[in-house]
This record gives structure tokens, sequence and C-alpha cells, in this order.
């Protein structure tokens, strides 16, 4: 019997079914090959994505006096403790303690004694900073540090829908190529990760705003930042229902686990030449099922192969 996904928003698995699916669309060229065969996809930079929106930003320099407090408090109590020493002295990777710090340049573990001790004296602090005519340099400073932490960051998308006609149009070769399914949970249908590397990889779900993103120069660290800004799109790309996984080792090739392919979709009029292609490169013993989408008046319909 043919399986009958139907529209995104009308996928309801079979209570045993696999939930925490995954979609990749791509052309059948020589860029497939190596992640049908070697187990790899690629994580893109910045400047390759194919919006010219993403990763912009308003970078605030509004002040919420209670949320400065807030986060002066944090440090101080960190400051006094031995727990931030610690994380110098063992940090293997220090770029990731500086995501958990505010971007301000006056940080209270910083500062004198007498600034990170009295949540006034530091208020007086970034007063006179602000008005200081450095300051339009330092903020500036901050940015354009910001755009070149953009830069250093590899970028690898799916979506969560395996049958949208416009994912099928703009980024399978307008229904030539094919979809990739990938199951993020083990054998046992517990939840674990496509990536299996010990570089540092997270995944979150896309949100979509029709403005961009805003980062509070004054509260936020570059943890913050991160989650606000490189999981953010414009609205009208919200049909694509995107899930993304953010390296921070940069741009490059990835290895993911083999059996995390779980199944391809080919789109409605890919051919019997490119069908053929996409099993050799798989090889033999691949529980890999082959599904095929076909037109049903305006929606699409997966059947198996």
């Amino acid at each position: 019997m043919p399986i009958y996904l139907g529209p995104p928003s009308d996928i309801k698995p079979e209570p045993t079914a696999r939930k925490n699916l995954l979609y990749r669309y791509r052309a059948i060229n020589d860029w497939l090959e190596p992640i049908l065969k070697r187990d790899e996809l690629y994580f893109s930079d910045k400047d390759s994505l194919n919006d010219p929106f993403e990763l912009d930003f308003l970078l605030s320099i509004g002040i919420n006096k209670a949320k400065l407090r807030e986060r002066f408090e944090s440090e101080r109590r960190l400051r006094e403790s031995t727990k931030l020493e610690r994380l110098l002295l063992d940090q293997d990777r220090p770029e990731l303690l500086t995501m958990f710090l505010p971007f301000v340049p006056f940080v209270v573990w910083k500062l004198p004694e007498e600034y990170a001790r009295s949540a006034e004296k530091y208020f007086s602090l970034w007063r006179g900073i602000i008005t200081s005519p450095s300051y339009a340099d330092e903020h500036r400073a901050v940015r354009d540090e910001l755009i070149r932490f953009a830069g250093k960051i590899g970028v690898c998308c799916f979506s969560r829908a395996g049958d949208n006609i416009l994912m099928f149009s703009h980024y399978a070769d307008s229904h030539r190529g094919c979809c990739l399914e990938f199951d993020c949970d083990d054998d046992e249908g517990n939840p674990t990760s496509i990536f299996p590397s010990r570089n540092w990889i997270n995944r979150n779900d896309v949100s979509y705003h029709d403005d961009m993103a805003k980062v509070r120069y004054f509260e936020a660290n570059l943890l913050d930042f991160y989650t606000a800004w490189f999981y953010r799109k414009n609205l009208q790309w919200s049909y694509e229902r995107e899930v993304r996984f953010v390296r921070i080792a940069g741009a490059g090739v990835e290895g993911f686990r083999r059996d995390a392919l779980t199944g391809i979709t080919f789109g409605c009029k890919t051919s019997i030449a490119d069908q053929q292609r996409v099993i050799k490169w798989l090889g033999p013993g691949r529980n890999v099922q082959l599904r095929k989408a076909v037109k049903d008046r305006s929606n699409l319909k997966i059947v198996q192969l």
C-alpha cells in the first residue's frame, strides 16, 4: 500500500513510528555522493547561506537597570567563588568560556575591587563609559567582533517536513533530486544526535520573525547572542520548518552516524538513471527505505519503491 504522509501540518505518525525525524533536501550531483558513500554532511559558513538577510542583527545600547543589576550580582558571586578560576584553568576550549561572559569591556570579574563589590559603583562606571568619546568606537568594535565570530561558525540545516512541495522545488533540483530522512533516535528509541563528533555542535529549531534579532549590549553574553541570532530567520521562510545544527568549529565536513540515514524520497521528476546512481552510492547492506513522491492533486503523495 502507498504511504500517504500528507502535507507537513497533517503528518500523524502511528504510535510505534519514529517521531524524531529530520529531512534534508538535495540535488542528485557530485555533492550528494560523499553524503551517501562516506556518511558526511557539510556545515556551511555565513557567506554560503542563500538568504542575504541571514544572521543580521541589531546591537542595542538600551539599558534595563534591573537586568543589569541581575547581571552584576551573578558575576559578583562568580568572582567571589573559585569557580571562575577553575573554568579558566581547566577549559580546553577557551572560546566556549567566553560565550558565557558579557560583551561589555568592563565585566565584573575583571574590575578593581571597589567596582566589583558595589552595584552602584558599577553603574557609575558604565554611565561614565557610555558618555565618553571612546564609547562609539568600543560599540563598533564589539559589533565587528560579533560579525567575525559569525564567520567562524558552521551551519547545517534540516527540515521537519519530508514532503514539502516548495522544499523539493528550492533545494532538490525542482523535484528532480531527493529528500534524505535522518532519525535522531537510536535503535531503542532514545534521543541522540545525528553527529557523534566531539566537536561542539548545538541543535535548535529555528524561530521566525518579521524583524531582525536584537541583542542588548549591556545585558547579553555571547551565548545569549548566539541563541537569539543563529536560530532566527525572517517570517517568510517559515514554510521550511527548519531545525539547525551549529558547529563552533566552523565550516567543513562532519561525519554522521551511519544508521541515522533511514530513508530517501525521490522527487516526482527524478529520473530512473538518477535513482540508480543514488542506489549505487548507497551500496549494499544499508537499511535505508526508498520512496518516491508522486503528484496527488495539489499535494505530494509518498509511496514506497
